[in-house]
């Protein structure tokens, strides 16, 4: 079992999103947000000095599922159509992505 997060590169994702028709204001405008983005960690009372993002999706982002997706879909789709990984009741599984999570499944690790 292996897991990826925050495995979004932005300039791809970009990509994925213009070769997948959205309108490139729309590109454009999400670009911004992600090249405009400062975050800061919080543990108690102390927080980080602020620093860029330079890949993975906004968490909470009411957009970020769907980026996700629209990000691992060549993946998800080599994937669904290899015969490696786990069978559950007969039923291939090989990954689960949710959000912006992505757990891929075999049962070797030469599998994965």
């Amino acid at each position: 079992m292996t897991f990826l997060d925050d495995c979004v590169n932005h300039f791809t994702l970009f990509n994925k999103l213009l070769a997948n028709g959205m309108p490139i204001y729309l590109i454009r405008i999400i670009a911004f947000w992600y090249q405009h983005q400062n975050m800061s960690v919080k543990w108690g009372h102390a927080t980080s000095t602020t620093f860029t993002v330079t890949n993975g999706v906004k968490q909470s982002g009411i957009l970020s599922p769907l980026l996700f997706n629209i990000y691992i879909d060549d993946l998800s789709l080599t994937l669904s159509k290899s015969n490696i990984g786990c069978r559950l009741g007969g039923r291939l599984i090989n990954h689960i992505a949710y959000v912006d999570d992505l757990c891929i499944l075999s049962m070797s690790l030469c599998g994965m």
